[in-house]
Order: structure tokens, then sequence, then C-alpha cells
């Protein structure tokens, strides 16, 4: 009797253990999904403030001498035009995307969600503002070094993006 007594003991430590172990994993899992769900959320509101009045009256402050979407036009281009101020905001620009780049390495942003909302003001504004970033740099080597990487990763994914797009037996034409 004695026996059967510390088998099923035994059994009922297993099986709560068993039941522990999975009450575990699906906690985990939890934490998991709400982690994943607040980056995205923290990634959405964060794009979101890009079409915030103080920051489109940031952006505006550019807009009124250079055109960054326009491939003719950079910092250098237009530099005698800009005062003060405008540094001000470029800096700020420049400010906003590397904070993009250090919230997406830091797990804090989804890279995803960054790329799909940010990537062509991305690109077209630090293109624009590459020489001014190279002469800030010559002062400060790590001024918005997150850009670049952001840069490099979200240009990669945008070669497999069009290159898996691509319709099968389709040759990309050179150059």
């Amino acid at each position: 009797m004695l026996q059967y007594v510390a088998v099923l003991t035994a059994a009922a430590a297993a099986v709560g253990a068993a039941v522990a172990a999975v009450g575990l994993w699906f906690a985990w899992l939890q934490m998991r999904n709400a982690h994943l769900w607040n980056r995205r959320k923290a990634s959405f509101d964060y794009m979101n403030e890009w079409d915030l009045p103080e920051v489109r009256a940031v952006r505006a402050r550019v807009m009124r001498v250079a055109d960054p979407f326009d491939p003719q036009q950079t910092y250098s281009t237009k530099e005698e035009l800009l005062t003060e101020e405008h540094r001000d905001a470029i800096r700020m620009v420049l400010n906003y995307f590397d904070s993009i780049g250090s919230g997406i390495r830091l797990g804090i942003l989804d890279e995803k969600i960054c790329h799909e909302t940010m990537a062509a003001n991305v690109y077209h504004y630090f293109r624009w503002a590459r020489p001014y970033v190279l002469t800030m740099r010559e002062v400060e080597p790590r001024a918005w070094e997150e850009i670049d990487a952001m840069i490099e990763r979200w240009m990669e994914r945008d070669r497999q993006r069009k290159q898996e797009s691509l319709p099968t037996g389709y040759k990309k034409l050179p150059g």
C-alpha cells in the first residue's frame, strides 16, 4: 500500500511539474506577444510623430529653401541660402531619423513598420543632407551613424524585395 502511495505521489508531482512547465511556456508566449505588440504600437506611434504639427513646422523650415526630394539638390547646392535656423531644422530631422535607427537596434521599434512608413523620407533627406553629415563627422565621427546602418539594411531589403517580385524567368536588364 505504501508503494502505491509513493507511486501516486511521484506521478502527481510529475503531472504538476508538466502543468507548471506548460503554464510557464504559455506565460512566456503571452509576454512575447505583448512585447511584439507594444513594439509595433510604439513604432506606429513614433512614425506618426513625423506628421505632428511641430515636426511638420521643422520640415517646413528646410523646405522653404531646399527640396530634399529633388535629386538635383543637396545641402551643398543650397548651403549659401541656409541660415542657422535651417541648420537646426536639418539637425532635428537627422536626429529624428537617428533615433529611429537606435530604436530599431535596441529592439524598441519594429524595423519593418519603420521601413514601410519612413524609408522614402529617410533616403531622400539623408541623400540631400549627406554633405552636411560628412562635414559634421569631421568634428564628431559618430554623428548620425545609426542612419547609415539603417539605410544599408533597408536598401538591401528593397533590393531583395525587388528581385523577389520579378516574374519567373525574367532577367533583369543590365544597368
